[in-house]
């Protein structure tokens, strides 16, 4: 008998995540795209165990802002990014805002980048 790997299953609550993800995109859904965001960073952190304390940090502050939708991990994680989804009015504000709480949590100046959700390239 075969047994599954323990890493198989470690990764399967990640890909319905993915697919419900994609259907909130495509029907225009922030609020709904934001919780599945931060469904996605919950199980990448217990799941796949490939986040870090900062970028538990960055996510936890940015989920605490007026304005903001999700946030996850982004990439394969281990440090590096994440990011976050915001009302576009509140998108300059919410990112000095995680910039200076990031940095008084952390004594790091984190770099943050305001960009907009657009089609991919073609």
């Amino acid at each position: 008998k075969m047994k599954t790997p323990a890493v198989a299953i470690k990764t399967q609550p990640q890909i319905p995540i993915l697919q419900r993800h994609q259907l909130r995109v495509e029907a225009g859904d922030g609020i709904g795209l934001g919780k599945l965001m931060n469904e996605s960073h919950e199980s990448s952190r217990q799941n796949f165990e490939n986040s870090t304390p900062d970028l538990d940090l960055l996510v936890s502050i940015a989920q605490t802002l007026p304005g903001v939708l999700g946030a996850r991990l982004t990439g394969a994680g281990f440090g590096g990014a994440t990011e976050t989804l915001c009302e576009c009015k509140r998108a300059q504000e919410i990112a000095v805002e995680l910039s200076k709480r990031y940095a008084a949590e952390s004594g790091i100046t984190a770099r943050v980048f305001v960009c907009r959700i657009a089609d991919g390239a073609s």
